[in-house]
């Protein structure tokens, strides 16, 4: 969409030579905060649809610790010179990510996150004191529940903004909804012909963040 952005990740060598990531970085997105591993395999996503709805399964022990890299002289290097740093992970660790974030909030970002479905986190102990230091969060309706425990996505979004600055949740063909100064704002979706929604909620938060800075 025209804003200059940084891939922070972990691949294995059999990754280097595929077409996508030639064509991500052909396409102008930034790979010099990634890091190449030797050891082990580029994480792995496999789609499971049934009876309408669709699961995506990840196989990913190269990216268990992300957060070191974080740490690494080269990210570091690409962080101060960056406005927002986006979560699009499963964050295992919580405490540990939330002091990674703090560190690199110093540098002026703002930080947002998106860890899908993975109901194992949305108890974890330290989730709440990690979103503390996020401005946005993106669940979808489904997800904002879960991880509240609320039946309604508005209580969703009120049990969230308790934490994160402006929760927003995304619901589909419905559009989306956000907390922001303690009101739930509504926006209506754009009307297509939906063929397959894999990548619609991360094409949203790229969005979403595009439009914020």
């Amino acid at each position: 969409l025209g804003t200059p952005t940084n891939i922070v990740t972990r691949i294995g060598r059999d990754a280097l030579g595929s077409p996508e990531w030639r064509m991500m970085a052909e396409g102008g997105v930034s790979t010099r905060g990634s890091e190449t591993d030797k050891r082990l395999p580029t994480a792995m996503t496999v789609c499971a649809a049934s009876e309408g709805d669709r699961a995506l399964l990840t196989h990913d022990p190269i990216n268990a610790k992300l957060e070191r890299l974080l740490a690494s002289d080269a990210v570091q290097k690409q962080v101060s010179k960056a406005r927002h740093l986006h979560l699009a992970c499963t964050i295992r660790n919580p405490k540990k990510w939330t002091a990674a974030i703090k560190e690199i909030r110093k540098h002026g970002l703002t930080v947002s996150t998106d860890s899908g479905w993975n109901p194992e986190l949305f108890g974890l102990p330290g989730m709440a004191s990690l979103l503390r230091h996020c401005e946005f969060t993106f669940p979808n309706a489904v997800e904002a529940k879960a991880m509240t425990g609320t039946k309604t996505v508005e209580a969703a979004a009120k049990e969230l903004a308790r934490t994160v600055r402006t929760p927003v949740i995304k619901l589909g063909p419905d559009g989306s909804l956000a907390i922001r100064n303690g009101k739930i704002v509504r926006m209506k979706s754009i009307r297509v012909r939906a063929v397959d929604a894999t990548g619609a909620g991360d094409a949203f938060n790229g969005g979403f963040l595009h439009g914020y800075l």
